[in-house]
C-alpha cells in the first residue's frame, strides 16, 4: 500500500540541490555482495515540463532500491514529492518476486503522469498487476505439479493535488468510471492494457453485460495467442507451468480470459468453442 510521510532534513537537503529539469543527479551505491543497488535521481514526477523551469520549483527525488536474495527480488521506489505541502514520501514496489516451496507471487507497478480526472492538472497514476501461482499438493501436502495460475489481480490508483495537499484516490476498474476511460486513451504497454481490458470484462460479467464482456475477453485471448506464436515451443494451456510469477506473462492473461469465457452463458460462449 502506498503511503505518504514527511521526509528527513537530509533528504530535503538532497532534494533542494537542483530546481530545474536540466539539473540531473544520479547516485548509485551497492553493497559488498552486489545484491543491493540504490539509484537516486532528480525527476519531474508530475511531468509538468516548462512549468517547473519557469517557476524555478524544486524537483522531486526518486530513490530506486534493487535488492536480490535467494527467495525474492524487489525494486522499491521512494518518491520524494516537492510542493506547497513541503516534501512528502510515497513508497511502492515497482517490481517484486517472491517464492516459497508451495507458491509464488509477482507484482509490477507502472507509474505515469497525466490528467486522469479532467481538472486540467496532471495526476500521478499507478497501475499495479499482481500474479499469484501455486503448486498442486498431494494428500500429504507435498507439491507434485506446477506452479499453475491462481489468479491475476489489477489495481489502479492516483495521487492528486487538492488545495495544496496530496490525496490518494483508489479507482474502481469499471467501464463507466471516468478515470478508467481516460486511462485507456493513453499509450500503455501492451500487457498492461490487456490486463485492464481483462479486469473490465470481469466487471461486466458481474453486471451481466455478457456481450461486452465477451468482446473484451476475446481481445485479450487473441492478443495472448499472437504473442505466444513469437516464441518457439511456447504453448498456451490451462496447465502452463509458471517458472516465475511474471504479472505481464501473456499465458496468465490467456488462462484467466479463458476461465472467464467458460463462465459465459452458453449462447455467448459457443463462438469460442466451435
Amino acid at each position: 500500500m502506498a503511503r505518504l510521510r514527511p521526509l528527513s532534513t537530509l533528504t530535503l537537503t538532497l532534494a533542494a540541490v537542483a530546481s530545474v529539469p536540466a539539473a540531473e543527479l544520479i547516485h548509485v551505491t551497492q553493497d559488498v555482495e552486489g545484491r543491493v543497488e540504490q539509484v537516486v535521481e532528480l525527476i519531474d514526477a508530475w511531468d509538468r515540463g516548462n512549468e517547473v523551469l519557469l517557476a524555478s520549483r524544486p524537483l522531486d527525488v526518486e530513490i530506486r532500491l534493487k535488492e536480490r536474495r535467494r527467495e525474492w527480488s524487489r525494486t522499491g521506489i521512494e518518491l520524494m514529492l516537492a510542493g506547497p505541502w513541503g516534501f512528502h514520501q510515497l513508497s511502492y514496489d515497482e517490481s517484486l518476486h517472491e517464492a516459497t516451496r508451495l507458491d509464488a507471487r509477482g507484482l509490477a507497478t507502472l507509474r505515469l503522469a497525466f490528467d486522469v480526472d479532467g481538472d486540467a492538472e496532471p495526476e500521478i497514476v499507478f497501475i499495479e498487476r499482481e500474479l499469484l501461482v501455486a503448486r498442486v499438493l498431494d494428500s500429504r501436502q507435498k507439491p507434485i505439479a506446477g506452479p499453475f495460475l491462481d489468479r491475476l489481480i489489477v489495481r489502479v490508483r492516483y495521487l492528486d493535488r487538492v488545495d495544496d495537499t496530496l490525496v490518494q484516490q483508489d479507482v474502481e476498474i469499471v467501464p463507466d468510471d471516468p478515470a478508467i476511460q481516460a486511462l485507456l486513451t493513453q499509450r500503455l504497454p501492451d500487457a498492461v492494457e490487456q490486463a485492464l481490458l481483462l479486469t473490465l470484462a470481469e466487471a461486466q460479467l458481474r453486471r451481466g453485460e455478457y456481450e461486452n464482456a465477451r468482446y473484451r475477453l476475446n481481445l485479450v485471448k487473441e492478443w495472448a495467442e499472437r504473442r505466444s506464436a513469437r516464441w518457439q515451443g511456447y504453448d498456451l494451456a490451462e496447465d502452463f507451468v509458471f517458472r516465475k510469477a511474471e504479472p505481464d506473462e501473456p499465458a496468465a492473461l490467456w488462462i484467466q480470459a479463458m476461465r472467464r469465457i467458460d463462465t459465459l452463458p452458453p449462447a455467448f460462449r459457443r463462438i469460442y468453442h466451435q
